[in-house]
């Protein structure tokens, strides 16, 4: 679940600017996640070793259920579970979307669930992780490269 993207640069790139910061997912927000393919996890051991990882999967794979709750599913990966262990270990996790149109990104923070009552599910998820939000920080124009729309593979 990895998306091929093509970037480039753009010349005049604005400030960043912190757009909005609170304790909630705004309407927008919770819109654009739900048409994210892919985003990236940080999680810590108990001892403060921190790892961050890559989760993608087809648009709306990630299920925003309320303002202050999502959950996304966890599919096989390369097998070494570091992102798993730790949040058994130390549940909480850090998110970082990217909007690869506008330069845009969104951090959510919060404490984190692995869920596993996902038997049947089609698309070959065997987990899901619900993150309870307790922190939003949208951030306008963080970065100068624009990536296109993902290419089809398989």
């Amino acid at each position: 679940y990895i998306q091929r993207r093509e970037w480039t640069a753009i010349e005049s790139a604005a400030t960043p600017t912190v757009t909005t910061e609170n304790g909630r997912l705004t309407q927008a927000q919770a819109d654009w996640l739900r048409t994210a393919d892919t985003f990236f996890i940080a999680t810590t051991d108990t001892a403060g070793n921190a790892d961050a990882s890559h989760r993608g999967g087809a648009p709306g794979f990630v299920h925003v259920v309320d303002d202050h709750h999502l959950e996304f599913a966890d599919y096989p990966g390369n097998n070494m579970f570091l992102t798993l262990d730790n949040i058994s270990a130390e549940p909480t996790a850090g998110l970082l979307f990217i909007d690869w149109d506008g330069g845009t990104v969104l951090h959510l923070t919060g404490s984190v669930a692995i869920r596993s009552e996902l038997d049947g599910r089609a698309d070959g998820a065997a987990l899901s992780i619900e993150l309870t939000v307790e922190h939003v920080v949208e951030r306008r124009h963080v970065t100068p490269l624009r990536w296109s729309v993902p290419a089809i593979t398989g």
